[in-house]
C-alpha cells in the first residue's frame, strides 16, 4: 500500500477510540495504576498555520523500523490476531496501533509522527482458545521512546505459562462460576472464565487477582460470590508455575429496622452499593422482605454498605426505607455467616408545591412535575407530586442536601390549542442545602420566568436552521443530575424556565458531508453559555461568531491521496471548551471543510486505520488511530 494511499476513519469522539480505552469505564481505587490504554489529552498546541479561513493539516511522519520477537524468537504463526503494539505520544494525543497480525515473523516498518512515545503491548484475550504463546496480559514495554527522525528499535516480548487452580472456601468446585481478572502494574486487566480454565501465557511479573461474579446478589441460590473483589495479591509469575486461588465467602443476611420497627421495602429487589477495602464501589440488587436484607454471598472483606434506591420508589409510609442514598453499616466479613442487625433512622420532608403562586398540579393537563433531593455528593432522590400538589420524601436522618422542583415538561410554556396553560421547562431549588435531622414541612414556592432565546450568529438573529427538529437548542440546569430539555429553534421564542442556572447548547443534527454551508448553525454540538442565570423575565441574548474553515491534508508536505472509496476526517475543537465538529470529503488530493464557532484556539485531529505486520514485505504503511496535528490561533 502506498504511504499516501490511506484509509481515514470518520469518527472523532472517544467512542472511536473505545478499543484503546480512551475513557476508562471504572475509576481505579486508591493506589492502583491508571489504565494501560488511557489516551492523554494534548498538553500543548503548536505547529499549525491558520491563514484567514484556511487550515492545512500537514502530518510530519518518520519511519519506525525494527523487529518484534517473543522470548527471543520470531513471532509464532497464529489463527487469531496476536495482539498489538500501541504507541501513545506523551505530549499530544497521537495514538498509533501496530497489529501483530497472524503470520508475520515480526519485521516492522511503519510511519508515525515525530514524538515521545510510551510503548504498550495490547494483548489478545485470555479467555480465547489459542494456538500460540503470545502473552494475554498487557505491559508497558518502554516509557519514553524518542522518535524525532527515522528510527530503528526492536521490541522484545516475553511469555511464561501460568496455571490457575481455583477453590471455593478451601474445597474444589464441580461447577465453578464467574471469572478471574488478572491485573498487573500496567493497569489493564485480562479475564479467565472459571468454567473453562486452561493454562495461559502471561507476561512475567507481579499480579493482583480479582474475582468477577457471574450474577447479582438477588439470585435465589448463591454458591459463588455475587460481588467482585481481590482474592490474591502480589502473585509473582516469573517462570511457568501453578497459582492457587481460594475464593472465600460469607453468607450475609441482616435484620433491618426503620425508626425501631421492621423495615418495609417497596419492591422485592432493592439496589445497594458495597465499597470494599480497596475503595472500589460495587452496585447490585439484593432480595428484600419485611425486616430483612439478603441473603447475599459476598467475598470476605471489609465493606461499607450503602442503600442506593432507584428513582421514584415509594417511601412515604412510616417504616419504609428512605428515598435517598445513605450509609447503612460497616461489614467486616470473616466467618461463614453474618447476621448483625442494621438500624436506620429517617425523617420526613414534605410540603405543597406552588408554581408562580398556583398549585403545580393545575398548571398542566398531563404533567405535574417532581420534587427532588440532591445531597452534597450529588446523589439524587425524586418523588412525584400528588393530585393536590403535595410531596413527601423520607430521608436518612442527618442527610444534608437541597430540595428542588423539576417540571418534567417539554412544552416550555405558552398555551396549547385548547388554551390550557402549559408547564414551563427546567428545574430549580426551593430549599437550600441543609441538614435534615427532624421532620420538616417545607415552603415550596417555585418561580418561573419568560426567557425567550435570542440567538445571533455572525450578526444575524436566527429562528430556524432550515433543517427542522434536527437542529435544537438544549437547556440543562447546572444542578447535579439534571436532564436537559431540547427545543427546536423555531419554538425557543416562547421559552419559559424555572428560576435557576442553566447551560445552553446548540445541536445541529447534520454533520460531516450532510452539513450544508448555508445552514446558520455550525455542525456538531457547541456550548453557547455555561451557568447562565435565569432570575427574572427577559430574553436570553446569545451571540456567536463562526468560521467556515477549509484546508488540505498533507503528508510531509505532499498532498495526501485517497482511493475513491476512502474518506478523510478532520475534527476541529476548541481547547478548553466542548465545541466539536467534523468536515468530510472523498476528494483526492484530500481536502476538508468545516463550519465551527470561532475560538481563540482550534485543535484538529485526523484519524487513519491502524496498520498490521502482515502487510506485504517492503510496504510502508501509516499506523495512526489518531494524530494530534497541532493548534492554531484565530
Amino acid at each position: 500500500m502506498n504511504a499516501r494511499l490511506i484509509s481515514l476513519s470518520s469518527f472523532l469522539s472517544c467512542a472511536a477510540l473505545s478499543l484503546l480505552g480512551c475513557a476508562p469505564t471504572n475509576t481505579p481505587a486508591a493506589g492502583e495504576p491508571p489504565s494501560l490504554l488511557t489516551v492523554p489529552r494534548p498538553e500543548s498546541c503548536a505547529g499549525a498555520t491558520l491563514t484567514g479561513n484556511t487550515l492545512d493539516v500537514d502530518l510530519s511522519l518518520v519511519h519506525l523500523r525494527g523487529s518484534i520477537t517473543l522470548n527471543g524468537q520470531p513471532l509464532p504463526r497464529a489463527a487469531l490476531e496476536r495482539g498489538a503494539i500501541i504507541l501513545v505520544d506523551t505530549r499530544s494525543a497521537s495514538v498509533q496501533r501496530i497489529s501483530l497480525g497472524t503470520s508475520s515473523a515480526g519485521a516492522m516498518d511503519v510511519m508515525i509522527p515525530k514524538g515521545t512515545y510510551e510503548v504498550r503491548y495490547l494483548p489478545p484475550r485470555c479467555d480465547l482458545a489459542r494456538d500460540d504463546a503470545m502473552p494475554c496480559t498487557p505491559m508497558v514495554i518502554e516509557r519514553a521512546l524518542e522518535v524525532q527522525s527515522d528510527t530503528r528499535r526492536d521490541f522484545a516480548l516475553k511469555s511464561v505459562t501460568a496455571t490457575f487452580v481455583v477453590t471455593l472456601d478451601g474445597a474444589p468446585s464441580a461447577a465453578p462460576e464467574g471469572a478471574l481478572v488478572i491485573e498487573g502494574d500496567a493497569g489493564a486487566s485480562s479475564q479467565l472464565q472459571l468454567a473453562s480454565l486452561r493454562p495461559v501465557p502471561v507476561w512475567p511479573g507481579a499480579y493482583r487477582v480479582r474475582y468477577a461474579s457471574a450474577s447479582n446478589c438477588s439470585a435465589m441460590e448463591q454458591r459463588w460470590p455475587c460481588n467482585n473483589g481481590v482474592v490474591a495479591r502480589d502473585v509473582r509469575i516469573d517462570e511457568p508455575r501453578a497459582v492457587s486461588v481460594d475464593v472465600r465467602t460469607t453468607l450475609v443476611t441482616t435484620p433491618v429496622t426503620v425508626n425501631g420497627a421492621p423495615a418495609a421495602f417497596s419492591t422485592p429487589l432493592s439496589s445497594i452499593q458495597l465499597r470494599d477495602s480497596s475503595g472500589r464501589l460495587f452496585t447490585t440488587q439484593v432480595a428484600t422482605r419485611l425486616g430483612s436484607l439478603g441473603p447475599m454471598r459476598l467475598l470476605r472483606d471489609r465493606y461499607e454498605l450503602f442503600w442506593a434506591p432507584q428513582a421514584f420508589i415509594t417511601c412515604l409510609r412510616e417504616g419504609t426505607m428512605p428515598c435517598n442514598r445513605g450509609r447503612l453499616a460497616e461489614l467486616s466479613l470473616e466467618g461463614q455467616t453474618y447476621t448483625s442487625a442494621i438500624a436506620v433512622q429517617t425523617v420526613l420532608a414534605q410540603g405543597t408545591v406552588t408554581v408562580d403562586g398556583a398549585p403545580a398540579v393545575t398548571m398542566g393537563s398531563t404533567a405535574s412535575g417532581e420534587v427532588f433531593f440532591v445531597d452534597d455528593e450529588k446523589n439524587r432522590a425524586s418523588t412525584d407530586l400528588s393530585m393536590d400538589s403535595r410531596f413527601a420524601l423520607r430521608l436518612f436522618r442527618g442527610a444534608r442536601g437541597a430540595l428542588g422542583y423539576n417540571t418534567r415538561s417539554s412544552a416550555c410554556g405558552g398555551t396549547n390549542i385548547s388554551g390550557t396553560t402549559l408547564l414551563p421547562c427546567g428545574e430549580g431549588t426551593f430549599a437550600e442545602a441543609s441538614t435534615f435531622d427532624a421532620d420538616r414541612t417545607v415552603t415550596a414556592a417555585v418561580a418561573t420566568h419568560n426567557a425567550p432565546l435570542s440567538l445571533t450568529v455572525d450578526g444575524q438573529v436566527i429562528t430556524s436552521n432550515g433543517v427542522g427538529e434536527l437542529s435544537t437548542v438544549s437547556f440543562a440546569s447546572t444542578i447535579a443530575g439534571a436532564q436537559p430539555t431540547s427545543l427546536s429553534l423555531s419554538n425557543s421564542a416562547r421559552l419559559r424556565l424555572v428560576k435557576g442556572s442553566y447551560s445552553i447548547t446548540s445541536v445541529n443534527g447534520f454533520g460531516g458531508a450532510g452539513c450544508s454551508a448555508s445552514m446558520a448553525l455550525p455542525c456538531g454540538t457547541h456550548v453557547l453559555a455555561s451557568g447562565r442565570a435565569v432570575t427574572e423575565s427577559g430574553p436570553i441574548a446569545l451571540s456567536v461568531t463562526t468560521r467556515r474553515i477549509a484546508g488540505a491534508v498533507r503528508i510531509n508536505g505532499t498532498p495526501a491521496m485517497f482511493a475513491p472509496s476512502q474518506s478523510a476526517t478532520v475534527g476541529l475543537f476548541s481547547i478548553g471548551a466542548t465545541a466539536l465538529t467534523t468536515g468530510v470529503t472523498t476528494e483526492s488530493p484530500a481536502t476538508f471543510r468545516a463550519h465551527v464557532i470561532d475560538a481563540p484556539i482550534v485543535g484538529y485531529i485526523t484519524h487513519v486505520d491502524g496498520c498490521s505486520l502482515d502487510e506485504p514485505a517492503g510496504t510502508t504503511t501509516l499506523c495512526g488511530v489518531s494524530f494530534f496535528a497541532g493548534c492554531a490561533a484565530r
